[in-house]
């Protein structure tokens, strides 16, 4: 019987980082692969859980900061004409003005903090879903000049490789009358 080749089991380490004011409080958490023989298939999400859990934290840093340019360079160009159309809103292109994310009554909030839910899981193709809680507080608008008080709001980042870099695919909310689109997590249409 031919002996199969055992890879040892691989712990990785990822962490989860939320601000508030200035402080940074860091959660380690360690994820356990299971072992596997060398005739089972790779998980892409198993084996590059660290890049993938480092581009989330890019991602909600760059939101904490209201980074809208850089928040956007994380994303693969849209195709879809609707996601076409959103990222001309949000990239402020449609109008030849700086960005609107962060910057409108749409789209303005800060990012209190996050949370990373799960490792990267495997999704249809070679797609990979990280999910993260928000907790976000938007602006009252003209009627209410202030940040309301924050509230907790659930995403799916899809991930997917492109010439050898992770980059994030949708943005999508978990909740279900949100519109499913490309950038649905910023934008946040019923």
């Amino acid at each position: 019987m031919a002996r199969l080749s055992v890879l040892s089991i691989i712990v990785g380490s990822y962490y989860k980082r939320a601000q508030k004011k200035g402080t940074v409080i860091s959660i380690t958490e360690t994820i356990t692969q299971p072992s596997r023989t060398s005739t089972e298939p790779m998980n892409i999400c198993v084996e590059e859980a660290q890049a993938l859990i480092e581009l989330v934290t890019r991602f909600e840093t760059l939101q904490q900061n209201k980074d809208g340019v850089g928040a956007l360079r994380l994303f693969t160009l849209p195709q879809e004409k609707q996601d076409i159309q959103d990222y001309a809103f949000l990239s402020g292109e449609d109008e030849g003005v700086y960005a609107r994310l962060y910057n409108n009554g749409q789209t303005n909030y800060n990012t209190i903090s996050y949370a990373i839910m799960n490792a990267p899981a495997i999704n249809l193709g070679d797609f990979c879903t990280v999910a993260i809680s928000e907790q976000r507080s938007s602006y009252g608008g003209p009627a209410n000049p202030q940040y309301l008080p924050a509230v907790n709001l659930r995403f799916d980042l899809v991930l997917t490789r492109q010439n050898g870099v992770w980059k994030i695919e949708r943005y999508e909310s978990t909740d279900t009358r949100i519109r499913k689109t490309k950038y649905a997590g910023f934008l946040m249409s019923f």
